[in-house]
């Protein structure tokens, strides 16, 4: 089992199985598709992402993305059509950009891609998939431990970036008037 502690992923011995909702001990000497998924990096054609993905709002068993997302019928068929095209990118190695998901789904973006990124998060929520995204090679399915690491360790940089941000800012306000006391608005 893969553990997020102290903003580092750790394997752990025992893992609750998804299949046999009892401790499998060691992990690797259980049968269940989802526990064996992160065990073997040959294991992308055996992964629990396809046919039979649930319709509806998904996230992590503790409740984190869990809540309603609200998707109108339109954005729902890009949502699905998404799902469908990420399923052909499994691995980082098999990642596609932004502009090409963009082009496929029939969306005019800008250099942003700010629908784009918009669709692949309800995607993640919607479905449970573990996508990620890379600056430089796309959006993809993370299907081996090393590109899960990879991409909470860039997640983990881009938010001490934005705490960093948010600190000068502060700072800045703090500078530039003196208090934080409530202005009239001139």
């Amino acid at each position: 089992m893969l553990l997020l502690t102290e903003g580092r992923i750790v394997k752990a011995n025992r893992e609750k199985c998804h299949q046999h909702k009892d401790e499998c001990e060691p992990l690797e000497s259980c049968t269940s598709i989802r526990a064996q998924a992160w065990n073997n990096a040959d294991t992308a054609h055996r992964e629990p992402f396809g046919e039979g993905i649930e319709e509806g709002p998904r996230g992590p068993s503790d409740g984190i993305g869990m809540a309603e997302i609200k998707i109108s019928p339109k954005e729902l068929v890009l949502v699905r059509k998404t799902r469908d095209i990420m399923l052909e990118h499994r691995g980082k190695e098999n990642a596609i950009h932004s502009r090409e998901l963009s082009r496929l789904l029939g969306i005019k973006e800008g250099d942003t891609f700010i629908k784009v990124r918009s669709i692949v998060d309800k995607v993640i929520r919607r479905y449970g998939l573990p996508i990620a995204g890379d600056t430089h090679a796309g959006y993809f399915i993370i299907v081996r431990p090393n590109e899960l690491t990879d991409y909470i360790g860039s997640l983990e940089g881009r938010k001490l970036e934005i705490e960093n941000k948010k600190n000068i800012v502060f700072q800045n306000y703090l500078d530039h008037y003196g208090s934080l006391e409530v202005r009239k608005e001139e």
